[in-house]
């Protein structure tokens, strides 16, 4: 949801709320695919909704990818126009919104039948997604995934004799694809989890 501003603004800054701890996420090494037409959890959380969905045979079908490494999940930057020549006053120029953020990993040493199926994932323009950090902890937007599109997964890189084979995979989140997000601890092992 992009920032919707009211023209006036309120002569007072709106809230702003206290923080009473830090909200800090540790490497994403999983993340849980579904479609949108899914739709959401009752409870995220919820281990017994988790495997019902890894089992199903219809929309709510989820699958659980391998772990990855190398994350990176860039922030965003404001995209100007007329800056710094005639066309917006003193040269400030004019903000019409942000860049995209694309997140990039890598499976190593990944299975070639694996990155097939997950090749197939490139067909797909309504795939949605939850996040598990190291920590086992799921990042989602409560109890909805968060809505990607462009899944890309590269070729086969050759580390040779002494390096990982790498697969880099990516997609594109949405603008502020993080309003909203929340981070929950799961009572169960999510890294013991496997697709049906």
């Amino acid at each position: 949801m992009a920032t919707q501003c009211v023209c006036p603004p309120t002569a007072e800054l709106p809230d702003l709320g206290n923080s009473d701890c830090d909200v800090k996420l540790d490497l994403i090494v999983k993340i849980q695919l579904a479609r949108a037409a899914g739709g959401p959890y009752a409870d995220i959380t919820d281990e017994t909704e988790l495997d019902n969905r890894l089992g199903a045979a219809v929309a709510t079908k989820v699958v659980l990818t391998p772990n990855f490494a190398d994350t990176d999940i860039p922030g965003t930057e404001i995209i100007l126009t007329g800056q710094n020549d005639n066309t917006s006053p003193f040269g400030e120029g004019f903000r019409v919104g942000e860049t995209s953020t694309t997140f990039t990993a890598t499976f190593a040493n990944l299975d070639p039948a694996i990155k097939d199926q997950l090749k197939a994932y490139e067909c797909y323009t309504d795939l949605v997604i939850a996040m598990y950090d190291a920590k086992g902890k799921v990042i989602s937007l409560g109890n909805d995934l968060i809505p990607i599109s462009n899944f890309f997964v590269g070729s086969r890189q050759f580390g040779g004799r002494t390096e990982k084979d790498l697969y880099t995979f990516n997609f594109t989140l949405p603008l502020e694809w993080d309003n909203g997000l929340t981070v929950n601890a799961l009572t169960y092992d999510i890294f013991s989890k496997v697709n049906s």
